[in-house]
């Protein structure tokens, strides 16, 4: 049985699919998938991150069900996604014997001021034996994994909890090309050398690509185009497939000041708290 809720963020719709895009975000925020190993196309087996060369979406993955106050249940298995789908994107996963099957889809739609996040969770058990193991029952496991961790995590994110940098972060822009999307692609390398620390975007008509830099070299890529999201290598090869006009933006910034500014709003809470409870 599908459990299935929609409910309202003051979140964008990009910023919803950025999150929930990330696969590694996207098993924190679920809470009960931990990855371990990543499939690598190029060396045809799962390896750790470190070793990556080409890595697919394809994790190996321990499930993890229980709490520290209860018995742990740890199951070995894997993880698919994320995938594109009509308005959304979706994960699903197996244990490794098969006993234990789920599917989660995430759909959603911009209004002028919120988004709206419909999610459809499944979990499939094989025998009868898992709604003793894990405590719950497939649908309330749905329910649980929906109500306890994926909404509970988007308010948390809506009321402005997560850290925010300051207007006072100073960006310095290095370099603004407007071309095709083709032509732009081909630039990223060069703009990346112009930058110590910082960032290259691109924006297109129903694009969005970033690259974080450090140290002038390419950190993370990841692109949002529609409903998809696209992450690594893949990336680039999809900016040199796409037509139209796109900008390209270069943007260096100051890691000390970052730091300092990072370093200041932390001791200002922990200061707070500390002295709320002397």
């Amino acid at each position: 049985m599908v459990y299935s809720q929609e409910v309202s963020l003051d979140v964008s719709k990009s910023k919803i699919l950025y999150v929930l895009g990330d696969p590694f975000s996207f098993t924190g925020i679920v809470g009960h998938i931990n990855i371990l190993q990543v499939f690598d196309k190029e060396q045809a087996r799962y390896v750790t991150p470190e070793s990556l060369r080409e890595p697919m979406n394809d994790f190996l993955v321990l499930y993890v069900f229980g709490t520290p106050d209860t018995k742990l249940s740890i199951m070995k298995g894997y993880m698919d996604g994320p995938k594109p789908i009509p308005g959304g994107i979706s994960y699903s996963g197996r244990t490794e014997d098969d006993k234990m099957e789920w599917k989660m889809e995430f759909y959603i739609t911009e209004g002028d001021d919120t988004s709206r996040l419909r999610t459809s969770i499944e979990f499939t058990y094989k025998s009868g034996a898992l709604d003793k193991l894990l405590g719950r029952s497939p649908f309330q496991l749905a329910e649980h994994i929906l109500t306890g961790h994926v909404l509970p995590y988007f308010k948390f994110y809506q009321r402005g909890s997560s850290v925010k940098m300051p207007d006072t972060l100073s960006w310095e822009e290095k370099e603004r090309i407007e071309d095709e999307l083709p032509v732009l692609a081909t630039k990223i390398r060069d703009s990346i050398s112009k930058i110590d620390n910082g960032a290259v975007i691109i924006v297109g008509k129903n694009l969005r690509a970033i690259i974080s830099v450090r140290d002038k070299k390419p950190l993370n890529m990841k692109m949002i185009k529609g409903n998809q999201v696209i992450s690594g290598n893949e990336v680039l090869a999809r900016l040199i497939l796409e037509q139209g006009r796109g900008i390209l933006l270069a943007y260096n910034v100051d890691t000390d000041e970052l730091l300092n500014i990072v370093a200041e709003k932390a001791l200002r809470e922990v200061s707070t708290t500390i002295a709320q409870k002397l």
